[in-house]
């Protein structure tokens, strides 16, 4: 009787045992979840599916102490990607449409499976860019603050002039054609209580440009002496000015582009822009164009302001080297249908095509 209680009692300690065993193994490796994450991808203005993107996925941040190799997937006929196998945590995507990054942005992957469908945008290539830094004697203009092609020969800006000390002076129209470096060729000076300037076009005789910070004006600007013979106030800052022959045009820090009668800058209409962060706008003989400057988008606008195309801007410096430019902040069309752009450091070409 004694031997069968004993045979029992071990019996048991061996079963309590063979359960404390399970219940390690589950507390102290639990089974780490996958997930699947996928989408389409789609032209931003047109929303057709995308074939042949490259999608790439980096992990940045991971919720379980797991190692994940960056992977890639081409998107099929649909425009449809596909990883699997993903565990929580944030990931950074890239998108290439053709050579071209065109999307790049981090997401987060919860405890489900995560569907994400991707606009992207087209894309427009600079081949050629210069970098306008003149002196005049102990002057230099190491600014941009608008661009305007005045003729098939002239492109006109807006320059800061700062001594070499780096103090800032007056703020001049100056005109010129590109070589390397960039050569001066005319100008012509505001007077020094004027306000500082941003946005220029051209108006048959005379200039006109848009002040910023507190001055929401137009400024009218002869060439002679470069004084201001006239102003006149707008309800906006103006960041960016052009004209269609008919009107002026003007791109505002609040996101609207405003249309006014070419003599007296009348308003006629204000639109509201789809871009948050405005910069540049030109007049392509056709269309309107205007920038955002921190999403790196240039759009080209149709039917009262809707957007037709929208670019990521690139520089195709040779060799391979393409590189996304950033913060365009000026646009103007020459005479031949190029796109000509600024950063407020260096000026772009683009072919439209």
């Amino acid at each position: 009787m004694l031997l069968r209680g004993i045979i029992t009692l071990l019996l048991i300690m061996m079963l309590c045992l063979n359960c404390w065993e399970v219940q390690d193994n589950q507390v102290t490796a639990p089974e780490i979840p996958n997930y699947r994450f996928s989408g389409h991808t789609f032209d931003i203005d047109s929303h057709e599916t995308l074939p042949n993107c490259v999608v790439t996925l980096n992990s940045v941040e991971l919720i379980y102490d797991t190692e994940f190799t960056p992977t890639f997937d081409t998107t099929d006929s649909m425009g449809y990607y596909c990883f699997n196998d993903v565990t929580p945590g944030t990931y950074q995507i890239e998108v290439k449409r053709g050579r071209f990054i065109v999307l790049s942005q981090n997401v987060v992957v919860q405890h489900e499976d995560r569907d994400l469908d991707l606009d992207l945008p087209k894309v427009i290539v600079a081949n050629t860019y210069y970098q306008p830094v003149g002196s005049n004697g102990n002057r230099q203009y190491p600014r941009l603050h608008g661009i305007h092609w005045k003729d098939s020969a002239t492109l006109a800006g807006i320059w800061e002039w700062k001594d070499w000390s780096g103090d800032l002076g007056r703020w001049r129209v100056v005109t010129g054609f590109f070589g390397s470096p960039f050569t001066i060729i005319g100008e012509r000076t505001f007077r020094e209580e004027n306000p500082q300037f941003w946005g220029i076009t051209y108006l048959i005789s005379y200039w006109v440009c848009g002040g910023n910070g507190f001055n929401n004006k137009i400024y009218i600007v002869y060439p002679g002496d470069g004084k201001i013979s006239g102003e006149i106030d707008v309800p906006y800052q103006i960041l960016d000015l052009t004209n269609d022959g008919d009107h002026i045009w003007g791109i505002s820090a609040n996101g609207k582009a405003i249309k006014f009668s070419n003599h007296a800058a009348v308003v006629e209409t204000i639109y509201d822009t789809a871009n948050p962060n405005p910069s540049g706008i030109s007049w392509d003989g056709e269309n309107i164009w205007t920038s955002d400057k921190e999403l790196n988008y240039i759009y080209q606008h149709i039917d009262d302001f809707s957007i037709g195309n929208t670019y990521v801007p690139y520089l195709d410096s040779g060799f391979g080297n393409l590189n996304i430019i950033n913060g365009i902040k000026y646009l103007t069309f020459d005479a031949n249908g190029r796109l000509w752009a600024s950063d407020g450091y260096s000026v772009y070409c683009f072919q439209v095509i």
